[in-house]
C-alpha cells in the first residue's frame, strides 16, 4: 500500500462528540482539522452554526454533524427536521443513525421509507447512514449494507463510537462485499492508532471517523505500511 501522511489526513473526519466538550474543546478540534488538513470535522449539532462561522464558507474542511445520535430511535419526521435544521445552520454532511431496532426486526419496508425521506431531506448534501455494526450479526450487516447501497445511500458508516464495541476489519470487509462498489464506507468507533487506520483502509474503508486524528498522523510511518 502506498499512502502519504497528507493522503491519510484527507480520509479522516476529525471527531469530537463528547457530551462534556465545551466550545473551547470544539474549537481546538476545528483548529486541528485546519492545521493537519483533515477531510472533515465531526461535531455535535449544538455547535454547528458557531463552527460554520469559525471555518468560513469556503473551507476545504467539511463540517459534519450527527442526526438521530447515538441510538437511532428518533422518529423519522424528527430526523428529517434535524437534517433541515443542521443544513440551515451550515452543515456540509450528516451522519445519520439508522433505526437499529427495525434492522434487527428485518423491517425492510420501514427502513426503505425512512431512508427515502432522509435522502430527500438532505437536498444534495452528503449523508452517511450509521448502521451500528456493534449491534448486528454478520448476516444483518451484510443485509442492511446491500439494502442501503441499492437504495442509493452514498456512504455507509459502521458505528457511533457509543455502542458495545468499535469497528473491526471484518465489519468493513462484510460491508465492502455487500455494497459491491455502490456505496463508500466510513469506519468509525475505537480507531486510535495509525496501525488501526491503515488496517481499516486496507479492508475497504474510504473515510475514517476518529477523535485520534492527530495521534494517528503523528505516529504514521512507512514501517506501519510494511507491517500491514
Amino acid at each position: 500500500m502506498k499512502l502519504k501522511k497528507e493522503d491519510l489526513a484527507k480520509l479522516i473526519d476529525h471527531t469530537n462528540l463528547k457530551p462534556d466538550s465545551t466550545w473551547e474543546l470544539i474549537e481546538k478540534t476545528i483548529n486541528e482539522a485546519l492545521q493537519f488538513g483533515f477531510r472533515g470535522v465531526c461535531i455535535p449539532p449544538y455547535w454547528v452554526e458557531k463552527a460554520r462561522s469559525k471555518l468560513g464558507k469556503e473551507s476545504e474542511v467539511k463540517l459534519v454533524t450527527v442526526v438521530g445520535f447515538p441510538l437511532g430511535y428518533t422518529p423519522t419526521n424528527i430526523k428529517v427536521e434535524e437534517i433541515r435544521k443542521y443544513i440551515d445552520a451550515g452543515a456540509d454532511e450528516l451522519d445519520i443513525v439508522i433505526n437499529i431496532s427495525e434492522v434487527k426486526a428485518h423491517n425492510w419496508d420501514f427502513i426503505k421509507k425512512e431512508t427515502e425521506r432522509l435522502l430527500e431531506a438532505s437536498e444534495g448534501h452528503l449523508i452517511k447512514i450509521i448502521i451500528g455494526t456493534d449491534y448486528l450479526t454478520k448476516e444483518e450487516i451484510a443485509q442492511v449494507s446491500k439494502f442501503l447501497a441499492e437504495m442509493g445511500v452514498p456512504v455507509i458508516k459502521t458505528n457511533t463510537g457509543f455502542g458495545k464495541r468499535g469497528v473491526t476489519e471484518e465489519d468493513v470487509k462484510i460491508i465492502k462485499r455487500s455494497v459491491n462498489g455502490k456505496s463508500l464506507i466510513k469506519a468509525a468507533g475505537g480507531i486510535r492508532t495509525a496501525l488501526d487506520a491503515i488496517k481499516l483502509i486496507k479492508a475497504g474503508a474510504n473515510i475514517l471517523g476518529t477523535s485520534s486524528g492527530v495521534k494517528i498522523l503523528e505516529t504514521f510511518n512507512e514501517e506501519i505500511l510494511r507491517e500491514v
